[in-house]
């Protein structure tokens, strides 16, 4: 499997790269769940999403070219790595030189 491409989040005015799928385990809890098309192999899940923290809030502001919001989703904890990508070769490690910020 190939790299996949993150979800985003705004947090205190930046942007970072979501290292957890929030709406995956909203999707999970659904009777009939949605089903979402992989437009390549880098988004094998279907979808992309960009969430905002606002007010103590997780908010899904936009699915793919869809704006929406959608508050409060998450059933669990948030990883937002912060720092520099560890590089190996031309491997891009999934860890960070910081610590996480959320």
């Amino acid at each position: 499997m190939c790299g996949q491409r993150t979800d985003n989040i705004l947090y205190q005015d930046t942007s970072y790269h979501l290292a957890t799928l929030p709406l995956d385990s909203y999707l999970k809890s659904l009777t009939y769940p949605f089903e979402f098309q992989s437009p390549d192999t880098g988004l094998q899940r279907g979808y992309e999403g960009t969430w905002e923290i606002r007010d103590n809030l997780l908010l899904l502001v936009r699915l793919g070219d869809t704006f929406i919001i959608i508050a409060n989703l998450s059933t669990g904890k948030l990883r937002i790595p912060i720092g520099a990508q560890i590089y190996h070769g031309r491997i891009i490690l999934n860890q960070y030189s910081n610590s996480n910020l959320y």
